[in-house]
């Protein structure tokens, strides 16, 4: 697998990402939505894929790496929503950042404290991505030894 594409491994890694559950349970629906946001809008996937191909160059099974990949694909897109709001984007890769998507969504917050709402319930967005991140890397095959060592250094860079 570590000959594999970029194309076809990114597709991988978008499967799994659109087709995890944890984001379903949360409430309310923007700011499930505004979860989704980052990682669903694509992107180029290389921190992942590197990922993927470092493990074939050193004899590792990728297979068993897909869901640590993807793992690290929410975990940058968490820095992501956070690093709008501290530099004040309003778009990211053609759509509306996350504070600005709740921000519109706060239809019954008063206009005068929809931006705060928005980057507030942002921040939330974020910090709900960090556990994303955590239940990627349980449904994937590694061991405990090496699930613990990601765990801690994606805390570590997060």
């Amino acid at each position: 697998m570590w000959q594999t594409s970029l194309r076809e491994l990114a597709a991988r890694i978008d499967r799994i990402i659109a087709e995890s559950s944890y984001p379903d349970a949360i409430e309310p629906a923007c700011l499930a939505a505004a979860v989704r946001s980052y990682p669903e809008a694509g992107g180029k996937r290389l921190r992942p894929v590197i990922l993927l191909w470092s493990i074939g160059a050193v004899g590792g099974d990728p297979e068993r790496g897909l869901y640590a990949a993807a793992a690290l694909e929410v975990l940058h897109n968490w820095t992501l929503v956070h690093d709008d709001i501290i530099d004040e984007d309003e778009v990211r890769r053609g759509l509306p950042t996350a504070h600005i998507q709740l921000q519109s969504a706060a239809a019954g917050v008063p206009a005068a404290r929809r931006a705060k709402f928005g980057a507030d319930m942002a921040i939330l967005a974020g910090d709900l991505m960090q556990g994303w991140v955590f239940d990627l890397l349980d449904r994937g095959d590694l061991d405990c030894a090496l699930q613990a060592r990601l765990r801690a250094e994606y805390r570590r860079r997060g």
